[in-house]
């Protein structure tokens, strides 16, 4: 029996492939900018162009709506899914910047990869020029008066100068044209759904008649051969429309937190296709008659834009007006955007090829912002062979790159297969458990992949069948050219290099591992996803679909300091206990890395520069680099960075994503309101007299909320400014009384009684936070790691770290309810008493010391209050209630007068309301982890280091104190401070001459001598 190993028993080499280091100092490389929401749109929508909403339209006369459906079905499900996975495993496992194009050349030959690499560059190259065609076309709507190359430069122009800008800025871009994309498809799938049964102006529940004609065209020839031929050009068609499986791959060396977005990305694939592609087609056959005249003559005569969609017509044809316009400027931006996509896949492709060898390598050079300036460059020129639509006819052009692009993925996507065969069986070679090893494991393997292969290779050879009766050279040369040009480029590579096939037990599955590694530390070592789940459990349902779909887990060097600490070494994570056994709450995790900045990861801390002064305090050997440290550029009058911190601590404060969801689902409802009152029903209005009854209502309510919920904000920070104060106040009269003119500096044991009070005097402002938060055990939050696993149901929760603030033997009883920082009190209240009883402190002052801390307790004891008095449940149910219903008579008081109008209007009315109650959510517990909550954090994290720069002053004093006593001469300079050396001793003396001790220069700057 072969033995099995896994990754944690393989030696990994050091050295990766690819460029070296000399050449990343030459030419500079990509950057990791692409959040897990970038890419889920680019997957998404890079691949949804004007080809789903109007090239659509020809299949759907010639094949039938049956048939459309089921290509895509099978394209999708049995081609493109199996693509996916498999493709994601790989990239999830190696994420490198050289691509699923450097795998083929470590896997099968190196002669494949450069292949592969070329034929899908070329694919990508056409899919832009495809769609600058498609733009020109879709314009030609609205004006055939302008030359179609106007549209098509207008189109390059825009493309290239969003692939110019920093990676982040250009996925942003993309995000944005995706979504619309996206919201163009469900808002047409609706409609459909919607006016199939009866919701059109007409009140034709019409259903599936328009599948009454045939759902099965014969196509080609007659008969089941015919039929067959109809569903398998709309496969044909499905391959050149449905894509995804490479934009992840070209982008797995852009993507943060990699091992954790790339397998979630391709495990959504299944929903993509059956959601978007599958849906929408099936939709497209119900609403529009493939046998409709309009759409048969627009097909004929080459009709340009929504002219030609069966989506306008089908929505025209049931009496429903003033859609086209929108529809087509919705399409242009879909051309727009996978044009966008495909020039940043194109570009990638080509500098995958120069790093691995197989381009120049003037094509590796990369801007500062990790853009490589001359693939894009080459890529734009290359696209300018669309302006062929100037000669000929745009919709001709677009149907002969729709071609050429066609076999060029159909053969990539089929090489990606044949890559993760040869990955599979190297690892089977090798010794090596699959699952044990990679990351992410694909499900139903090997077989979906070579299935997959299979169709991929039928669908190449027999893409083409409708150009040999009769015969077309035009039709030939753009069904195949593609398998000649790989055929040519493989062939090149392999004779002029003498390239050979790789042996399985040979393939090299670890060059670049160590690097991705390094890179990935950040997010892979620290606990993020645990974390990350934990934080999510808190929020409400709103904003944890927002923040699923926007965060992305960044290093402080990528400008966030969010889940790694200020040296840029990542969290750890460990589960909390809950507050008590019937408490449901998840509570936040513990996090356990470097010191107190690591806590605010959680709370967000204010700046870069607070997290390391709060990095520095904890750790003296901390250095911060250059640009983040604020001792050494304090800012100036004229440093305009301030601007920019505004603006970030802002968009921290934002509260956008809890709202968007209700303002979005409120639109929704005023245009179908909207929608009903103009196409449906004669009227469907109120009296708009109802609108300032209700809104009385809806004030009065908000305002008790928010000034309530404020009010509970400024009281707790008030507390927590009180005790701080009293907390220093004691600290420094503990401090600088600690000594008598008589008895001179204290002794070792009353030393170490000082330090071990202050010590629990800077343990105090961590346990009041713990405490309310329900985070037992202050032990993590002072900064070390837990080494074992917190004990859920005990009260031991300290770490060694912590356990050295507390006093000896303390046993708390937090999960009693009762808080520990009552319990360190009695031991402060304790070295008053000693303190006065050693001559330190005067009954007066150590009265005052027992009143600061009485008034600590107090504003304990508010802020506890506070915590434990949340708003009452019914009433914010009740008046969530209360705005989702105003929201919902809002747009039928306005349709009459407003009509369209009212959309907007009730989207301002609705975010102006539902912003004021999320203000007050997000201030009525201030002691929580949202960003507009008390910086808890922070505050305390400023408590420790003001306490520890006094005890180290303290500390350095007390020797000096103990020399000039003793008159050590080893320690005379520092006994200097304390006995002048020119002056008698009966002058530092009593009147007897007997040495009198005095207090250092530092205390005596803080209180006046102290006489006897």
């Amino acid at each position: 029996m072969e033995k099995k190993a896994s990754a944690a028993d393989i030696s990994i080499p050091s050295e990766g492939a690819g460029s070296g280091t000399g050449t990343v100092e030459a030419y500079g490389e990509t950057k990791r900018g692409l959040a897990s929401r970038h890419v889920q749109l680019m997957a998404i929508g890079g691949s949804i162009g004007t080809g789903l909403f109007v090239g659509i339209g020809s299949y759907l006369r010639d094949a039938g709506p049956l048939s459309l459906f089921l290509g895509y079905l099978v394209w999708g499900v049995l081609f493109i899914l199996p693509t996916n996975l498999s493709v994601g495993e790989m990239c999830a496992y190696l994420p490198i910047r050289g691509s699923i194009f450097e795998l083929a050349a470590r896997f099968i030959d190196p002669a494949f990869g450069f292949a592969m690499g070329w034929v899908y560059f070329y694919g990508g190259v056409m899919l832009v020029c495809t769609e600058y065609a498609a733009v020109a076309t879709v314009m030609q709507f609205w004006t055939t008066s302008v030359n179609p190359a106007v549209w098509v430069a207008m189109a390059l122009v825009v493309c290239s100068l969003l692939n110019f800008v920093a990676v982040k800025y250009y996925g942003e871009s993309e995000f944005i044209m995706a979504s619309t994309k996206i919201l163009l498809l469900i808002g047409l799938v609706l409609i459909t759904f919607i006016t199939m049964v009866g919701g059109n102006p007409k009140h034709d529940a019409y259903g599936f008649r328009n599948w009454s004609d045939g759902v099965m065209f014969e196509y080609y020839t007659d008969g089941v051969t015919g039929r067959f031929l109809g569903f398998f050009s709309v496969m044909v068609y499905a391959a050149f429309s449905v894509a995804g499986p490479d934009l992840p791959a070209l982008a797995a060396g852009e993507i943060q937190n990699p091992r954790y977005t790339i397998p979630r990305v391709v495990k959504m694939t299944f929903y993509r296709i059956v959601g978007f592609y599958v849906v929408g087609v099936l939709a497209v056959g119900i609403i529009c008659n493939p046998r409709d005249p309009r759409l048969m003559s627009a097909i004929d005569s080459g009709a340009a834009g929504s002219a030609a969609s069966p989506w306008v017509i089908g929505i025209q044809n049931l009496g429903i007006t003033g859609l086209p316009d929108l529809i087509n400027l919705l399409i242009l931006l879909s051309g727009w955007s996978c044009g966008n996509a495909y020039v940043y896949s194109s570009s990638r492709t080509l500098y995958s090829l120069a790093r691995d060898g197989q381009a120049p390598k003037f094509l590796l050079k990369c801007t500062a912002s990790g853009i490589p300036v001359n693939c894009v460059l080459t890529v734009s020129l290359l696209s300018c062979i669309t302006f062929l639509v100037a000669g000929s006819s745009s919709v001709t052009v677009f149907y002969w790159f729709v071609d050429l692009t066609t076999i060029a993925f159909v053969l990539t996507y089929t090489g990606m297969l044949l890559v993760f065969l040869a990955w599979y069986r190297a690892l089977k070679a090798q010794g090596i458990d699959r699952k044990s090893f990679v990351p992410w494991a694909s499900p139903f393997q090997p077989y979906f992949a070579w299935f997959a292969v299979v169709i991929g290779i039928a669908t190449a050879i027999f893409n083409g069948f409708s150009v040999f009766k009769p015969f077309s050279v035009q039709g030939f040369v753009t069904s195949y050219f593609g398998v000649a040009f790989w055929a040519v480029t493989f062939i090149f590579w392999k004779v002029y290099h003498r390239t050979k096939f790789v042996d399985p037990a040979q393939a090299d599955l670890y060059s670049g591992k160590a690097e991705v590694d390094e890179e990935c530390k950040q997010w892979e070592d620290g606990g993020w996803e645990e974390r990350r789940k934990a934080e999510l459990a808190q929020m409400n349902w709103v904003r944890r679909a927002w923040e699923r779909m926007c965060y992305s887990p960044v290093a402080l060097n990528q400008e966030s300091h969010e889940d790694v600490n200020i040296a840029g070494h990542p969290t750890t994570s460990t589960p909390l206990p809950r507050s008590n056994p019937g408490d449901k709450r998840v509570t936040a995790p513990i996090d356990g890395a470097i010191s107190t900045a690591d806590r605010l990861s959680l709370s967000p801390i204010d700046s870069k520069q607070d997290a390391v002064e709060l990095q520095r305090a904890a750790d003296p050997d901390f250095e911060s680099p250059k640009h983040l440290d604020v001792r050494a550029a304090p800012p100036t009058a004229d440093d305009t960075s301030a601007s920019v911190v505004v603006a970030e601590e802002a968009k921290k404060g934002a509260i956008h994503a809890e709202i968007l969801l209700p303002v979005f689902l409120h639109a929704v409802f005023t245009a179908f309101v909207v929608y009903l009152d103009t196409y449906v029903f004669e009227t469907v209005g109120l009296p708009a007299s109802i609108i300032p009854s209700l809104s009385i209502v809806v004030g009065l309510m908000l305002v008790f909320r928010n000034q309530t919920s404020y009010n509970r904000f400024w009281d707790g920070r008030n507390a927590m400014s009180t005790m701080n104060t009293c907390l220093r106040n004691l600290t420094r009269t503990i401090v600088t009384n600690s000594y008598s003119a008589t008895r001179g500096p204290p002794t070792l044991a009353e030393s170490q009684d000082v330090e071990r009070t202050i010590r629990i005097l800077m343990a105090i402002p961590f346990a009041v936070k713990n405490h309310l938060r329900a985070e037992w055990g202050a032990a993590w939050a002072i900064g070390a790691t837990l080494g074992h696993d917190v004990d859920e149901h005990g009260t031991a929760a300290y770490n060694p770290d912590y356990a050295g603030l507390l006093p000896a033997g303390l046993e708390g009883h937090e999960d009693e309810g009762l808080g520990l920082p009552y319990q360190l009190t009695f031991f402060v209240d304790g070295f008053i008493k000693r303190g006065e009883n050693r001559g330190w402190f005067n009954a007066p002052g150590a009265s005052q010391m027992q009143a600061q801390l009485n008034t600590f307790l107090d504003a304990y004891g508010r802020m506890e209050t506070i915590k434990l008095t949340p708003m009452p449940v019914a009433h914010l149910i009740h008046q969530k209630q209360v705005l989702a219903l105003f929201g919902c008579v809002l747009p039928f008081a306005m349709v009459d007068e407003m009509g369209w109008w009212a959309i907007p209007i009730v989207c301002l009315v609705i975010f102006t309301l539902y912003g004021i109650e999320g203000i007050g959510s997000q201030l009525e517990d201030p002691f929580g982890y949202d960003r507009n909550d008390i910086k808890m954090d922070a505050l305390v994290g400023d408590a420790k280091t003001e306490i520890d720069v006094v005890l180290a002053e303290w500390r350095t004093y007390s020797k000096a104190m103990e020399s000039a006593w003793h008159g050590e001469g080893a320690e005379r300079s520092h006994g200097e401070r304390c006995l002048d050396a020119d002056r008698k001793p009966t002058a530092n003396g009593d009147e007897q001459g007997q040495r009198k001790y005095t207090p250092p220069d530092l205390f005596l700057e803080l209180r006046p001598q102290t006489t006897t």
